[in-house]
């Protein structure tokens, strides 16, 4: 159970990874304009607090990976549907 819990991490830690290449590279957007930095450095922070949490402190495991799929899935949100004002959902993730 424990390998299961690190490999779910380590999926949790490459979707966060792409998501902020693909913002830097503006593919991805939280359609903030200079508000997506914010966003960036929320989604920096909690990737080190998870990585601590994930070496430092080794009972927490399902916590951590529980915590990170619903981080995933609240940044998936905010890359699609809740997309700010500046960019509005227009039925594409990927801006073209």
């Amino acid at each position: 159970m424990n390998r299961f819990f690190s490999v779910l991490f380590w999926v949790f830690i490459f979707y966060i990874l792409l998501i902020i290449v693909s913002n830097l590279v503006g593919l991805v957007t939280f359609g903030r304009g200079l508000g997506d930095i914010y966003f960036l450095i929320w989604i920096i922070v909690s990737v080190i607090l998870s990585i601590c949490l994930k070496f430092f402190v080794n009972k927490f495991d399902a916590f951590v990976v529980v915590v990170g799929m619903l981080l995933s899935i609240f940044i998936t949100l905010e890359i699609s549907i809740w997309r700010g004002i500046e960019y509005k959902w227009n039925g594409h993730i990927f801006l073209y």
